[in-house]
């Protein structure tokens, strides 16, 4: 194999002249840092999703609470069966979306007729 010539050289050192940019680098690393950085992002709507769902297991809990107490005291009323479905069903739905944010689906939607996640 020959030696590289001079002038190869010579042009590899004006490429590298000791690490400056040219402006079309500088350009695009200025670009690069004016970009949201995703991966904090991320990070804030997990802990958004986790405290979301903390706050539907306590609403549960309560909800499950009251009609456990009311069915020791006589019958649970409507309401009350009615209000604990529902926040197991919240709390349901919330723990399958966080699951699903966990995973890497950005993009999830719940469907309002079904419930049910829809990535887009």
């Amino acid at each position: 194999m020959d030696p590289p010539s001079k002038c190869h050289e010579t042009h590899f050192n004006q490429e590298v002249d000791e690490g400056r940019l040219t402006a079309l680098e500088e350009k695009l690393v200025v670009q690069f840092d004016a970009e949201p950085n995703l991966e904090d992002a991320l990070i804030k709507e997990k802990e958004h999703c986790k405290q979301r769902l903390w706050s539907a297991f306590q609403n549960n809990a309560a909800a499950v609470a009251q009609l456990y107490k009311e069915g020791i005291a006589k019958e649970p009323s409507w309401p009350t069966f009615r209000n604990a479905a529902s926040t197991v069903t919240i709390l349901y739905k919330g723990s399958v979306f966080f699951c699903l944010v966990s995973s890497g689906f950005q993009n999830v939607i719940l469907c309002p007729q079904c419930s049910r996640a829809q990535g887009t």
